[in-house]
């Protein structure tokens, strides 16, 4: 390899090093033996965005609601999802259990059944960057809860997913 060519293989990857914001590992051979080699490996982080992420302030039980056992929330506005992994996202699902015993959510054609407060979901969905995201639910009712006006009683956290694929 003439000298021009390793000048422009050592200013190639010293730039690429240097322009990405990624984690670079570098290796060499021993010394004496003329040969080496140079290994890259590139860590993108995940990430997700979530905004229009609301909750109602209140939440109605109407006598039927208590007979049947739970109630049925129609997605509001949408929320607006940008997530560079692709194979979904994380959500948690925390609920107040004075109110109910089990959440499900329905998100992106899938269910979400949190038979306890903190239960973790990854939601299976393709890269996106700003897409609109309904999100409803179904509420199933504290044993001991009557009709009335409550607190809403679910809250969602979406966040980066550690350790997943």
């Amino acid at each position: 390899m003439g000298l021009l060519q390793r000048w422009v293989r050592f200013f190639v990857l010293g730039f690429a090093a240097a322009a990405m914001p990624a984690i670079v590992h570098a290796e060499s051979s021993p010394a004496g033996t003329g040969k080496g080699h140079l290994d890259f490996r590139i860590v993108v982080p995940q990430v997700v965005r979530v905004s229009g992420l609301t909750a109602p302030s209140e939440f109605t039980i109407d006598r039927e609601d208590v007979g049947r056992g739970y109630v049925d929330v129609s997605p509001g506005a949408p929320l607006i999802v940008t997530s560079n992994a692709n194979y979904g996202y994380p959500v948690t699902v925390a609920f107040d259990n004075a109110i109910a015993s089990r959440v499900v959510v329905r998100i992106q054609e899938q269910r979400l059944s949190a038979e306890r407060s903190g239960a973790q979901f990854v939601v299976a969905a393709p890269r996106m960057r700003n897409a609109a995201v309904a999100i409803g639910y179904r509420i199933f009712l504290a044993p001991a809860i009557a009709a009335g006006t409550y607190r809403w009683p679910v809250a969602l956290r979406f966040g980066a997913a550690h350790g997943l694929p």
